[in-house]
């Protein structure tokens, strides 16, 4: 769990390529979902999965060809506007 902003807390799933040795360094896709969806969304390849119509688990798709995916979500239950973390810079470490 990581604080975004005070009393904002975001959590999420870090995807990193097999085979990447110790100190390698790949590039990083952040993965974003849709409002009210879930990081399991855009990585989740079940046709029978409720969101693989619109994303199809393409962060999976891109894991696999060698690129890192940060998959988070937001907690909205601290009753922040809708964009308003748009355009800000969040470190993870």
């Amino acid at each position: 769990m990581l604080e975004v902003w005070p009393g904002v807390p975001a959590w999420g799933y870090l995807l990193v390529p097999k085979g990447i040795k110790e100190g390698g360094r790949r590039p990083v896709v952040v993965c974003q979902h849709g409002l009210e969806g879930l990081p399991e969304d855009v990585v989740n390849e079940a046709p029978s999965a409720r969101a693989y119509g619109a994303y199809k688990g393409f962060a999976a798709t891109l894991a696999r060809k060698a690129m890192s995916c940060l998959l988070r979500i937001t907690s909205t239950a601290a009753r922040i506007t809708f964009g308003s973390f748009s355009g800000s810079s969040i470190s993870w470490g």
